[in-house]
């Protein structure tokens, strides 16, 4: 009997996966999109097929070392890349099979959690009609990959929790490791590890602790060798700063939004619409609880699962708070970052209505509250979902939209092939255009939102370079959100430029021969002269 729930098992979430993955590749004609992000994930991987390294240069010519971001990501598109697929076509299909292999997956979570078919049935169909799942799946993003091994961690940790082998542990291990190469905010699953492991514990305490502190070394040495690794060839661990910047409330607001947009997209006004499925989660709290203190809740349930889904969960929310406050202050609390929590929130949500035996007048009337409840988040889910990825559909995402492959500005620097190109969107000319880009310098380090004390000697070198290499600058009017570089006014003001090309999107210039720069004085209005 077992054996043939496991193959019907199987068998559904096989086809679910498929279904999806295959869904996910159709409606990405455009290929998967391209942000910021993007770019240095497609750099660092063809740099790393074209012999030069993990490096996020735009410009062969240059060697800037990835450090910023985690090394799996790029490591695996160049993987794909050993086939012959560039990685940005590799990143289209790498997120589809990862989105098949992460709907089977938290299937099988919810399996173990429920022991209950329908309930990983139910999981698998809200995973894959979720917005925060498509969005992360269709992007050229490390966040599919990372919850690849975010939930391959918490199945080997369940399997072990429930039957402490040492072969799972390691598996647990390895899986941490990966998703925290992955992401820096992996070191959470470490953390959830190695507390389920002391906590649930099997046999003497000291005898968990070792088997902890077991996990959390094989989890933190790999880490442990990339950021030697970073420290050797860029003087830096991760490229960032101890500093401290507590998140804003504004930032904890748009996080708040961001999960209330999950189970109701569509919804205008999505904080109301949240408080809503709150009552609905408070209501079924308190009928479960009644039910439980009257003998109809099930055995079937296995409670180590939803444990380890609210460490992780609490650990993964107090690693983002931490990154904000002292190292990063650019982390937005949206979506995309906050969607590894999706998969564990669908487990918690989905097991408990199935210790509800339906035996029982009260048991069956709550499974039909959850059945509901799941088919009105499905719903709204879906139609959210399929409002976006049919505007990918039809435009494209980002980068590799409708609009960036028919940029004007784009396709003159494309048509005059002069390199390298000097720009506020490095990113898009080096995925647009595939020609050498390079940055124009900050006024303002948007990690520490502190004044660059460089800038003055940064934006002096820059005009040695665009003078000396022949390069060009161009100035794109479409990027709105590099709020930390100067203006086009500033630049023309400060250097000796002549306008090559100007189109409905931006302006192309070039330095004149022997032009010099205008001072400027750190704390001075921008161009203004100084007297010497």
């Amino acid at each position: 009997m077992i054996e043939t729930s496991a193959r019907r098992l199987a068998v559904i979430l096989a086809v679910l996966g498929l279904a999806g993955g295959l869904g996910l590749a159709a409606v990405l004609p455009w290929g998967a999109g391209l942000t910021h992000d993007s770019a240095f994930y497609v750099a660092a991987a063809r740099n790393l097929l074209g012999g030069r390294g993990l490096s996020v240069s735009f410009d062969p010519r240059q060697f800037l070392p990835l450090t910023h971001y985690p090394p799996l990501y790029p490591a695996v598109l160049a993987g794909v890349g050993l086939s012959g697929i560039d990685p940005v076509d590799g990143a289209r299909w790498l997120g589809a099979v990862l989105f098949a292999a992460n709907v089977v997956m938290t299937g099988t979570l919810a399996y173990l959690a429920s022991h209950s078919i329908g309930a990983a049935a139910s999981t698998a169909l809200l995973f894959m009609s979720a917005p925060p799942m498509a969005l992360v799946h269709t992007m050229a993003w490390s966040e599919p990959l990372f919850i690849a091994c975010e939930i391959s961690a918490l199945l080997f940790l369940a399997c072990y929790l429930k039957e402490p082998h040492v072969k799972l542990l390691v598996a647990a291990a390895v899986a941490a490791a990966l998703a925290w190469l992955a992401r820096y905010a992996g070191v959470a699953l470490v953390a959830t590890g190695a507390l389920a492991i002391a906590w649930h514990r099997h046999g003497s305490w000291k005898k968990s602790l070792i088997r902890a502190a077991v996990f959390a070394l094989l989890g933190c040495l790999p880490m442990a060798a990339w950021q030697m690794r970073n420290y050797l060839v860029g003087g830096t661990t991760t490229n960032r700063i101890l500093m401290f910047h507590p998140p804003t409330r504004a930032s904890l607001s748009v996080g708040f939004d961001a999960i209330a947009g999950w189970f109701f997209p569509t919804v205008g006004s999505l904080r109301p619409a949240l408080l809503i499925f709150l009552m609905f989660i408070c209501a079924y709290a308190f009928l479960a609880w009644r039910s439980s203190a009257t003998g109809l809740e099930s055995d079937h349930r296995d409670g180590k699962v939803d444990s380890l889904a609210f460490l992780w969960i609490g650990s993964y929310l107090a690693v983002l708070l931490l990154s904000v406050a002292f190292f990063d202050a650019g982390i937005p609390f949206d979506s995309r970052i906050l969607a590894p929590l999706y998969p564990p929130l669908l487990v918690l949500g989905t097991d408990p209505w199935t210790g509800l035996p339906a035996s029982s007048d009260k048991g069956r009337r709550l499974r039909i509250v959850g059945v509901v409840l799941a088919a009105i988040i499905f719903c709204s889910q879906i139609a959210g979902t399929k409002s976006s990825l049919g505007l990918g559909y039809h435009e494209g995402i980002g980068y590799a939209s409708r609009a960036w492959r028919g940029s004007p500005l784009a396709r003159r620097l494309t048509d005059m092939r002069r390199a390298p190109v000097f720009t506020n969107a490095p990113d898009a000319v080096y995925l647009v255009t595939a020609l050498p880009a390079s940055g124009i310098p900050a006024k303002v380090d948007p990690h520490t939102n502190l004044p660059n004390a460089s800038y003055p000697a940064e934006l002096e070198a820059f005009r040695v370079r665009l003078e000396t290499e022949s390069g060009t600058l161009a100035y794109f009017n479409t990027i709105w959100s590099r709020w930390n570089l100067p203006s086009e006014a500033e630049l023309t003001e400060l250097l000796d430029l002549r306008v090559l090309a100007r189109e409905a999107d931006g302006v192309i210039y070039e330095a004149r021969k022997n032009g010099k720069i205008q001072s400027y004085a750190a704390g001075e209005k921008t161009g203004q002269q100084t007297s010497r």
